[in-house]
């Protein structure tokens, strides 16, 4: 994030955390979260849209006038570290340590099988050991509800 809303402690860093973790929000949330008047969150929020940070749109929610919701920009949301590689890692380890590593492999193999059936274009598969015989069709290469052929069958 850039120097002027790199921490969390200064106004405008609150608003872009909180957008990030709830996709939108109205004014009179942000007060809630700011602690300060609507006219103080109101003006960092021009400041960020300034900076092409935030955006607005409208939404109704029932019956009277529409409400004006900000949320993060693409540039805004660049800003933030993404750290998938950390969070995979955590996850295969936790598997691997709660199911062991045979079921970590099952599940592999399906998210492997997924993929290649989905750049095939082939649209679901079910997950790994809920339906009979699908751990069959994962391991032959075959998506649940087509046959695939033995290894014996073949001429």
């Amino acid at each position: 994030m850039t120097a002027t809303i790199s921490t969390t402690e200064s106004p405008a860093g609150k608003i872009l955390a909180h957008l990030q973790r709830h996709g939108e929000a109205a004014v009179k949330e942000l007060e809630d979260v700011l602690e300060v008047s609507t006219t103080a969150v109101r003006e960092h929020l021009t400041h960020l849209q300034a900076k092409e940070l935030v955006a607005t749109r409208l939404v109704r929610r029932g019956p009277g006038r529409p409400h004006l919701v900000y949320f993060l920009t693409p540039k805004a949301q660049s800003q933030f570290p993404k750290q998938y590689d950390t969070l995979v890692n955590m996850l295969l380890r936790e598997i691997a340590g709660q199911e062991g590593p045979e079921r970590l492999q099952v599940i592999l193999d399906a998210v492997g099988a997924r993929l290649f059936w989905r750049r095939r274009g082939a649209v679901r598969l079910p997950l790994p050991g809920r339906r009979s015989g699908t751990r069959r069709h994962l391991r032959d290469g075959a998506p649940h509800g087509r046959a695939a052929p033995r290894r014996n069958d073949r001429p």
